[in-house]
């Protein structure tokens, strides 16, 4: 079957109608998500489409191009490549001179690669924590492999007509039918920062308690009492509802705390209001003490899914209750249950308090195709290990968790 490709900067060239055939499981790479997203970063926004004559678009991949070396690391092409930050933990898995080694090929990529770099083409979701093509719910998979390769050469193409040394797909899951090709392909293969995923039954929050194991049982039970025991009171509101002030000062105590904080409080505030425009149905999950906002959990819900997006905490108001933990996990688990819900994305990194919870490790992967072989093996070493201590990063804690986890709801109360 023959395919062509075409490029739209607008998502509204596609429309909604068609957005609609396609398989999105992502709030991130919903129409309403993409179309705000769409006015930030415009005019370097792309949607390549893979299409029949007639014109029946049967995938879409959203691009962006980054022009920018300061972008945030997330995208940053430069810095996904040459991970430093892995150096934290990379002694547990490799010896001292593949420590060394490392050290100093980062160092190297920065220092005289990185500017070489930009601009760059990224197949993702802007702002979101998982993406990849999209593609027509109808196809079967001989025409969903006839049809990536279409859409890889198509970015590929866009990248080069840009004149971006480097094209990537970024926060792939395996499932996607584009990884057959990327994966064959001449791209260099980055294991990413994993994300987590709660998956639910049917049942109530008695019955998820019953998916962990005894003494997992125990600890939830003793974090909810303590929480339940103080002072504080939640309450589910819209987004809409709540002040932009107060949620964008919470927001600015969490990142401060992980030494991410920008000293200006207004761009949080920039940035609250911004996800107030986002037209998806959400959830906000608010502890008070007394009358005041202490703490905050976002999430967007987008076909019988909660997707958590942010959270924000007054830690002068909080004692020890567990607040943290009740906010993002066991006072969303319990909504979702009541709701007929079928999972909670919990998106990237900080595996541990999230597979402690039921989570699973979801990998996502990135492929980039690098213009100029000049510094090819180079980046190809940096990536290879990162990606070795990234997997092996994920296979710990999900075996670690997977022993106190049990796979059925369907098992003795202990």
């Amino acid at each position: 079957m023959n395919y062509r490709s075409q490029v739209f900067q607008r998502i509204g060239e596609i429309g909604q109608e068609v957005w609609k055939t396609l398989r999105v499981d992502s709030c991130y790479l919903s129409y309403e998500w993409l179309e705000i997203v769409e006015d930030q970063w415009k005019p370097n926004v792309y949607y390549v489409a893979v299409m029949k004559e007639q014109g029946q678009i049967f995938a879409v991949a959203p691009c962006y191009r980054i022009d920018d070396p300061g972008t945030f690391d997330t995208y940053n092409v430069r810095d996904l490549i040459a991970d430093g930050s892995v150096l934290d933990e990379i002694g547990t898995y490799l010896s001292a001179q593949l420590e060394q080694e490392h050290a100093e090929r980062v160092r190297f990529i920065h220092e005289h690669i990185g500017p070489q770099l930009f601009p760059n083409l990224l197949c993702t979701a802007m702002q979101g924590y998982a993406s990849g093509p999209l593609f027509h719910q109808d196809l079967d998979d001989q025409s969903s492999h006839e049809v990536a390769q279409t859409l890889v050469d198509a970015v590929v193409s866009l990248g080069q007509a840009l004149a971006c040394p480097v094209t990537a797909f970024l926060y792939v899951e395996k499932s996607n039918p584009v990884t057959r090709i990327l994966e064959r392909g001449d791209f260099l293969h980055l294991a990413m920062e994993a994300g987590a995923c709660l998956q639910l039954s049917k049942g109530d929050f008695n019955k998820y308690l019953l998916s962990l194991s005894s003494r997992r049982r125990l600890a939830i039970r003793r974090e909810i009492k303590r929480f339940q025991k103080s002072d504080s009171t939640v309450a589910i509101k819209n987004l809409t509802e709540l002040p932009t002030q107060r949620l964008a000062s919470l927001l600015q105590n969490v990142q401060a705390k992980h030494q991410n904080a920008d000293s200006d409080v207004k761009t949080f505030e920039e940035y609250i209001e911004k996800l107030k425009q986002i037209p998806l149905s959400n959830r906000v999950f608010v502890a008070y003490s007394g009358n005041q906002i202490a703490g905050f959990a976002l999430f967007y819900q987008y076909r019988k899914a909660f997707f958590a997006r942010v959270v924000g905490f007054d830690y002068c108001l909080l004692k020890d209750d567990f607040c943290y933990f009740n906010l993002l996990f066991y006072e969303p688990i319990s909504s979702a249950l009541q709701q007929g819900l079928y999972r909670i994305d919990y998106g990237l990194g900080a595996l541990e308090g999230k597979l402690g919870r039921g989570c699973s490790v979801v990998p996502l992967y990135g492929y980039f195709y690098v213009q100029d072989p000049t510094h090819r093996e180079t980046l190809r070493a940096s990536v290879e290990t990162v990606s070795l201590i990234r997997q092996q990063i994920n296979a710990f804690w999900q075996e670690k968790f997977s022993r106190e986890i049990l796979t059925e709801y369907d098992v003795p109360n202990v």
